[in-house]
């Protein structure tokens, strides 16, 4: 799904279930940065917000 899209990175906010989807853009060495997720297995940058 993404890897259709022509960007130099990514900023997501995704639900549980996309851990392929995005190891598989990091080992294309696509920078991602992860929006209050956190999902496991996935070693990215993340911005965590405390409500």
């Amino acid at each position: 799904m993404f890897q259709e899209r022509h960007v130099d990175s990514y900023v997501l906010a995704l639900p549980n279930g996309m851990e392929s989807e995005l190891s598989f853009l990091l080992r294309r060495g696509k920078p991602i940065l992860l929006f209050n997720r956190v999902l496991s297995g996935i070693q990215t940058n993340m911005v965590l917000l405390q409500n």
